[in-house]
């Protein structure tokens, strides 16, 4: 980068890390924490939320591995909601404390997060417990995390003060983080508080520009002012370049300023407007209004003519302000690449606007002919007078080309947009073809090719974007069978590729399944399908009667599927979930259920969760089970998918999501919503065989132990 460029006074060091407090005073307790999030030496997220609520009178800062924090706070979300649930109650700090811990201790040596838990409760009031890298618990007055901490130790044990007031504490939080920021090359951003008293939650947010400079600190230097000539040098090294720099923007400035100045000194009636549409014009080049703007200028003026209202008339459309509006959106991506020719094309709009309405006063072919002329030229790099000799037509009139937007000829002399020309990804308008113009589809100075709409759904899958429960490893090819459109979702089943290939054996290759079903071999709840891409899904009974084999796809304990081997009698049946009860065209009751069918007239007694027996031979209801506490269901999705167990409890929740308790067969209970509930049995007796494990899902050590005992 050159000497004295104006870009150097834009630079600024990257800052990276963390920097958190919580202080507790008399009635509630103070969070705090700045806004930076790092990778490595790349800022990921400047305005990141580390305060996270855990329940409506918790919260938790984090510090550490976003990620890991980031994991951490919504298991414990989890647990406290569960928490909440069978206490019927808020649930206590030291309680939400207690869960982060258990999670960061018993993970230590794989997670690297620094907590803080503060609070309001009934029982304690105000408390902040501290959660360091090990796993640790501790209940202070106040503590501070993060690489800021190490700054502001010694600052925070002199000015605290266990008898803070609310608004003390706050402005101890805010001072602690400004101290810690402005020293530590690790930390940065804005500002959050979180103040929790037993009247509620306070959120306040102060940004970067607010805090108060703390000493030591420096003012950034102004920008230099660029001289004149410096500019016409820039500009001439850069008038070939498509690239925008900081040089080029400031000569697009000094020029455009310049025109102005003449426009308002020759003209009495319209040197205003083109002055606010010039300073429009810089902005929208991406030149800073209060230092290049100002200081390649030297006139104060710019930042009152660029933020006053008096620029609203140009976009209110009407007048010559209007017409200017209109052409603007063609020409700014061109202003923005070719600064040299900002000038020559404001005084040209200028005296096209002070002229009157497009057409008026010359005929429609000279309006054409400047058109196309001033396209060619502005394509080309602007002709080689550039700003200074500005731009002229071809008939050698004195007078500077017009640059009406996308304008044909209307008869008459009379000019009319195109409507059908559209737009590119931008905004900006795309010329049409025609003599002079750029190739179709292309717009006004844009590089871009013209997009292409997609012809229809997505007809592939990417391995790596497939259901992990499919179990397909990432080295075995680039794409996965993509199931075809059919009763189950996409992420809710299993291709019949799949199963006869990586499940049952059947084949060794996609072709080969191809080879078995087309010979009509394979059938899926008593129909022959033939799709390799068919997605079988829970409950789905697939049978090959050339091997006499039958099998039911049902869940395993870990939410994968099990093509489960069944009985010849079992296969003659499967069961299916209400979804809906409605009633059709003159009255006729029917319900949905969850693998796509309609069956009409059911028992009147069969409601909405409830299970039916269904025959797969005549496709009638057999037989039902109702969806009542002491019945046996498994749990068809979300974390507990697989399950098995007794229904022990229903809570109702208005506005939201029902929830089942469920009891397994080992007396472990867990909550579930109750669309994720499938009823399987009558009492404790399974009306399906269900595979290893029966439904009771081990922990890490049981799964250990029994490994050991089968070894």
């Amino acid at each position: 980068m050159a000497e004295g460029d104006p870009a150097q006074a834009y630079l600024r060091d990257v800052a990276l890390g963390t920097s958190i407090i919580a202080v507790a005073f008399p009635g509630g307790v103070v969070l705090g924490a700045d806004s930076r999030t790092s990778s490595g030496s790349y800022v990921a997220n400047r305005v990141q939320d580390k305060i996270t609520p855990l329940a409506d009178r918790v919260y938790l800062c984090r510090s550490g591995s976003a990620s890991d924090t980031q994991a951490i706070c919504g298991y414990v979300q989890y647990w406290v909601a569960e928490h909440q649930a069978e206490k019927g109650g808020p649930v206590d700090v030291s309680a939400a404390a207690n869960l982060a811990m258990q999670l960061a201790y018993g993970n230590k040596n794989a997670l690297q997060a620094g907590l803080i838990v503060a609070g309001w409760d009934a029982h304690a009031g105000g408390s902040v417990y501290a959660i360091p890298l090990g796993g640790t618990l501790l209940k202070v007055p106040y503590t501070i995390g993060g690489s800021g901490s190490a700054y502001i130790t010694g600052w925070c044990d002199k000015h605290f003060r266990e008898d803070f007031t609310e608004e003390q504490a706050r402005a101890f939080v805010v001072a602690a983080l400004t101290h810690a920021m402005a020293r530590d090359a690790s930390s940065g951003g804005c500002v959050r508080t979180v103040t929790i008293t037993a009247d509620g939650v306070k959120r306040d947010f102060i940004p970067g520009s607010k805090l108060a400079p703390t000493y030591g600190e420096l003012p950034v230097p102004a920008a230099p002012p660029v001289p004149a000539s410096s500019c016409h040098r820039a500009a001439t090294e850069r008038a070939s370049s498509t690239s925008t720099t900081w040089a080029a923007m400031a000569f697009a400035a000094s020029k455009i300023r310049a025109a102005v100045a003449a426009l308002n000194s020759s003209s009495d009636a319209g040197g205003g407007d083109v002055g606010k549409e010039a300073a429009h014009v810089a902005r929208v080049c991406r030149i800073p209004e209060n230092e290049v703007l100002l200081e390649t200028t030297g006139q104060r003026d710019g930042a009152q003519l660029l933020r006053s209202p008096a620029r609203a008339p140009l976009f209110a459309g009407g007048g010559a302000a209007g017409w200017m509006r209109q052409s603007w959106h063609q020409h700014c991506y061109f202003l923005g690449q070719h600064p040299h020719a900002a000038a020559a094309w404001l005084q040209a709009q200028h005296q096209h606007a002070a002229g009157g309405s497009p057409g008026r006063g010359a005929a429609a072919s000279d309006l054409l002919a400047r058109q196309q002329l001033l396209r060619a030229s502005l394509l080309e790099g602007a002709g080689a007078g550039g700003a200074a000799g500005g731009l002229r037509p071809a008939g050698g009139s004195g007078a500077l080309p017009r640059a009406p937007p996308l304008l044909s000829p209307a008869g008459s002399g009379a000019l009319k947009p195109q409507r059908s020309a559209p737009a590119c990804g931008d905004g900006t308008p795309r010329l049409a073809a025609g003599r002079g113009a750029a190739p179709p589809g292309a717009c006004f100075g844009c590089p871009r090719a013209p997009a292409t709409m997609v012809r229809g759904p997505k007809k592939h899958m990417k391995r790596l974007n497939a259901p992990s429960h499919w179990m397909l490893d990432k080295l075995g090819g680039i794409f996965a069978p993509k199931p075809s459109p059919g009763p189950h979702k996409q992420r809710e089943c299993l291709p019949l590729l799949l199963v006869l290939r990586n499940r049952l054996k059947y084949a060794l290759t996609g072709k080969e399944v191809k080879m078995i079903l087309m010979q009509r071999l394979v059938k899926v709840d008593g129909k022959v399908r033939t799709d390799a891409t068919y997605p079988a899904g829970f409950m789905d009974v697939i049978t090959l009667d050339r091997t006499n084999d039958a099998y039911r796809l049902v869940y395993d304990t870990k939410g994968r599927f099990v093509v489960h081997k069944i009985t010849e009698e079992e296969a003659s049946y499967k069961l299916c979930k209400v979804r809906r009860m409605q009633f059709g065209k003159g009255g006729i009751p029917y319900i949905s259920t969850h693998d796509g069918r309609t069956i009409r007239y059911p028992d009147p007694e069969v409601k909405e969760q409830d299970t039916v027996m269904l025959d797969l031979e005549t496709g009638k209801i057999k037989d039902f089970v109702k969806f009542d506490l002491g019945n046996l269901a498994m749990v068809t999705g979300g974390h507990n998918n697989g399950r098995v167990g007794t229904i022990v409890n229903k809570e109702r929740h208005r506005g939201g999501h029902d929830i089942v308790h469920i009891e397994d067969a080992a007396g472990n209970r867990f909550a579930t919503r109750i669309s994720n509930v499938f009823v399987i049995g009558k009492g404790k007796q399974p009306l399906i065989s269900l595979p290893k494990g029966k439904g009771v899902r081990l922990t890490i050590l049981q799964e250990q132990n029994k490994r050991y005992k089968q070894e």
